[in-house]
């Protein structure tokens, strides 16, 4: 038989929300990926539902959706209109993790440093250390020049509204 199975991951997140991450596998390494819209079925603590639609286009695609309440399950397919088998769904128990809704880049950098953070997080301001601990640069708005910089290995803290983060980087 010919067929896909899903899994799906549902965590609750910052702010309302819920991230879902879907990963399709085939029957058989030969077939191709199937693009499809993907119903998801969201549970509460007090017998709250709450129903999505993600159009799924590869494997391991993350969302993010708002959600009105705290999840306590998730479902997939609750009407059951999808051809597959062997499907799994489960909520997530990790803590949210902001410092992955981070990013600097490019890196390694030659010229200027930018500091990416999701729609849950707000920039505020970076510090970036040399590698012994000195202040090298401060910056207020998230891209930066740092062709001051000698090359080697630096570290950025950056404060957002939800926190103070490090990442490191290189200067080419």
């Amino acid at each position: 038989q010919r067929y896909v199975s899903y899994t799906i991951e549902a965590q609750s997140w910052c702010c309302g929300n819920t991230r879902i991450v879907i990963h399709q596998t085939s029957w058989h390494s030969s077939f191709p990926f199937f693009e499809m819209p993907v119903p998801i079925r969201l549970f509460g603590t007090n017998n709250q539902t709450h129903d999505v639609v993600l159009n799924h286009t590869f494997d391991g695609q993350s969302f993010i959706v708002p959600v009105p309440f705290t999840i306590t399950n998730v479902v997939f397919d609750p009407e059951k209109n999808i051809i597959s088998r062997n499907n799994s769904a489960r909520l997530s128990h990790e803590k949210f993790d902001y410092s992955k809704e981070i990013a600097v880049y490019p890196n390694p950098a030659t010229s200027v440093l930018t500091v990416e953070t999701s729609s849950f997080v707000a920039f505020e301001k970076g510090i970036i250390y040399n590698a012994l601990g000195q202040v090298t640069g401060t910056f207020s708005s998230p891209s930066t020049s740092v062709t001051h910089l000698e090359s080697g290995v630096y570290t950025v803290k950056i404060t957002t509204n939800a926190g103070t983060f490090h990442k490191k980087f290189i200067k080419k």
